[in-house]
């Protein structure tokens, strides 16, 4: 197998003879009489542009100062007249008689499709900023090689060889010299029958960067690992880099390179000793091992991803983190193996931290926090920002729990599992859940005398000033008021006792918002359950699909019209919003002006496929307990649909025709408790 390695600024090559079970690939530098130096200058030939300064001449080359009138100038082409394309431009010549190529001669084990590659830098850019290097194959034009985007690149030629030209010869030949222009790592080899998945960040670590790669023969079937080998280029340092895998057996054949990120890394463990680097899950020689977590913070860099083993982990102060991605449950082996299938890293607040985590990284900055939990912080487990004036930036939670927070201490803020607070309507602001499960944020009564300002709505999530929100695979339950508070007391309810959200965009999508409860007895903002309402921005989107709200109750002021399971509020008559495909079911109010299932205080609603059953008001007056439009500004149009029953009782609006049933009236189906007799 052939193989190259750098040795200072040259290349060397180590060749062997085909024949150690990848007789298919050839891989060399195909320069005749040494190589051409990393760092060679290619200026440009015209007038007034000579051999720039600190110019490095490749191996065995002169300089020769001759003007070229135009780019298609085929003088000192090696091709001659006949070239093609006839694209040339470049100061150094060879004997001052044809332009730089270099040469070898290529014997091919085959007729078939092949892959000419080679690794480009381009260090500076004068004049023309083309630097381009021409391929051919005997007097056949392969194609060219041209300016490394962002000033590096791997790039390729593919092309056919027939079966009389299997002992050609390979020429290389630079054109339009505009900058310095350096290659190395030049192969050829065989087009490849396979393909390769590579994760697109590869995290630091003692050895370079890893990413996970998976191969797939022609017929997508996962390849054996011991049928490829696999090269990385540039992983041992933060940036760009690259992995070439090369097909050695059962039937591979080629070689396919891809491209990822290595991102600044720390690994953090529970159990992990002082004055480790973070860059291994073990510990070895020098300062290889994990981190403790409070060393890992101490002057965190921004972009930086921590990844932690599984275990609980006690903060003793808040933690701070800007523009950071946190990813938990690792078995602390490598970089992909998790403990279990649903593993995570804890975070104790210890009822004792007011706040767990902050996030402060302005607009454009973003925070992604995966299979992390987040318990008993006093008042709030996450808090976006740390002072009134936070604006924009982006927080994504995967797979993440908020168990027991706010249970400790009055709070007149709310959001006590996560708190995205922006002081003003914002257009880049953006919080969305997936898979995550808030269990248990709630406020409670203290054990001695009453408080009397607790907020008891914006329980689990609140996200005010929003440009988007996106809530997905998400569960709810006993959020906002713990069910052994008494009914009765006089605190203020906000709305929102599992979420609320007030945002430019809104998707709620497969969620499930279980024994939830909302209390109060002053109107506030209402009671409900879940709270949507647009940020005053238009245009404006929301919508609810395949979510279920079943056994929330919210028994608070009588006059509240922002009562029920789920509130949406579009601002204005005609912003729309559609609830598809949800299932409303035993959900209970007080109060004879909401909801206990869906109530819509403004805006055109489309409801689609749901079923609205046993939802109840804990009063006499009963009026809209499935559906109520509780506005003049407000208009729905259900379809498709199963109520409790009929009449006001059920389904109600506070505007004549505001409120359409059916499609032709045909389509929705009422169910009578009263009766089990089934109407449509």
């Amino acid at each position: 197998m052939n193989t190259w390695r750098k040795v200072g600024c040259c290349l060397v090559a180590a060749i062997a003879a085909f024949g150690d079970g990848r007789a298919d690939v050839i891989v060399g530098n195909l320069v005749q009489n040494g190589s051409f130096e990393e760092g060679s200058f290619l200026a440009s030939g015209t007038s007034g542009y000579p051999n720039a300064a600190g110019a490095v001449m490749p191996t065995g080359w002169t300089f020769s100062n001759v003007g070229i009138a135009t780019p298609n100038d085929t003088t000192y082409h090696p091709k001659g007249a006949t070239a093609s394309p006839y694209d040339y431009w470049c100061a150094f010549m060879h004997d001052a008689t044809t332009s730089p190529s270099a040469k070898q001669t290529v014997v091919f084990p085959e007729a078939g499709s092949y892959t000419l590659e080679m690794s480009l830098t381009l260090a500076t850019t004068l004049y023309w900023s083309a630097a381009k290097i021409q391929a051919y194959l005997g007097e056949t034009y392969l194609g060219e090689f041209n300016n490394p985007s962002g000033g590096y690149a791997r790039k390729s030629i593919v092309f056919e060889v027939a079966e009389d030209q299997v002992g050609k010869e390979i020429e290389l030949i630079f054109t339009r010299g505009g900058g310095r222009l350096s290659f190395d790592d030049v192969a050829l080899y065989r087009t490849p029958n396979f393909t390769v998945v590579c994760e697109a960040t590869g995290y630091q670590k003692s050895g370079g960067a890893r990413p996970r790669i998976q191969v797939f023969d022609e017929n997508g079937v996962l390849a054996d690992p011991a049928n490829y080998q696999v090269v990385y280029d540039h992983n041992g340092e933060v940036g760009p880099a690259t992995v070439d895998v090369q097909g050695i057996g059962g039937g591979l054949h080629g070689s396919v390179q891809k491209s990822f990120n290595v991102v600044k890394t720390v690994r953090v463990a529970p159990d992990a000793k002082p004055g480790r680097n973070g860059l291994a899950w073990t510990d070895g020689e020098g300062e290889d091992g994990p981190m403790p977590l409070d060393e890992a913070l101490t002057n965190l860099p921004s972009g930086v991803v921590l990844l932690l083993k599984e275990g609980a982990y006690r903060p003793s102060a808040t933690l701070a983190f800007s523009t950071a991605t946190l990813r938990g449950g690792y078995a602390g082996t490598d970089d992909f193996t998790f403990a279990s299938s649903n593993s995570v890293s804890v975070l104790d607040g210890q009822h004792a931290l007011d706040v767990i985590a902050t996030f402060a990284f302005g607009s454009g900055g973003a925070g992604v926090v995966e299979r992390m939990e987040f318990a008993n912080a006093a008042l709030q487990a996450v808090k976006k920002g740390i002072g009134q004036w936070e604006r924009g930036g982006r927080m994504e939670f995967r797979s993440c729990r908020f168990i027991g927070n706010g249970l400790d201490k009055e709070q007149t803020a709310g959001g006590r599992a996560i708190r995205n607070w922006n002081y003003q309507s914002d257009d880049s602001s953006e919080l969305l859940c997936s898979n995550c499960v808030f269990a248990g944020n709630a406020a409670v009564y203290p054990s001695t005398g009453q408080w009397t300002q607790n907020q008891t709505g914006h329980g689990a999530v609140y996200a005010n000033a929003m440009a988007k929100v996106e809530i997905t695979d998400c569960t709810f339950t006993t959020n906002g008021v713990a069910w052994s508070v008494p009914l009765g007391n006089s605190w203020t309810s906000q709305g929102g006792a599992a979420l609320y959200v007030q945002s430019k965009a809104i998707s709620l999508t497969g969620c499930r918002f279980v024994a939830n409860r909302g209390l109060g007895t002053s109107n506030g903002a209402g009671h409900g359950i879940v709270v949507l309402e647009n940020n005053g921005t238009a245009p404006w989107s929301c919508g609810v699909t395949n979510c279920l709200f079943v056994a929330n109750e919210a028994p608070g002021a009588t006059s509240s019209t922002k009562s029920g399971a789920l509130v949406i509020n579009a601002g204005n008559a005609a912003a729309e919003s559609s609830v598809e495909n949800c299932t409303f079911a035993y959900n209970i109010i007080n109060s004879t002006t909401g909801s206990a299932g869906l109530s819509i205080l403004s805006g055109k609603a489309l409801i689609r496929n749901s079923i609205f059953y046993g939802n109840r008001q804990m009063t006499s007056a009963l009026k809209g307990c499935d559906l109520y439009l509780s506005d003049a500004n407000a208009t729905a149009e259900a379809a498709y649909s199963l109520f409790t029953g009929t009449g006001e009782k059920y389904v109600a609006s506070t505007t004549l025709g505001a409120l359409t049933l059916g499609e032709g009236g045909s389509n929705i189906v009422f169910y009578d408790l009263d009766s089990t007799e089934q109407k449509a």
